[in-house]
């Protein structure tokens, strides 16, 4: 199998920035995940945001 890329295709970087907290069973994880300008996105760039909170009920 053969693949060809080009300047597009290498063009796309994404990035995941994230900031957590963790005690006992709780966790919370604040973070927003980004993209540079490319050229699949017409010159624009995006940043969308996420929350994440986990409970651990134990070991199943």
């Amino acid at each position: 199998m053969f693949s060809r890329l080009n300047s597009m295709d290498a063009a796309y970087e994404p990035g995941n920035f994230a900031l957590g907290y963790k005690k006992n069973k709780t966790s919370l994880m604040i973070g927003m995940y980004s993209s540079t300008i490319s050229e699949y996105l017409v010159g624009s760039t995006y940043i969308i945001p996420y929350v994440g909170f986990r409970y651990n009920l134990g070991k199943l």
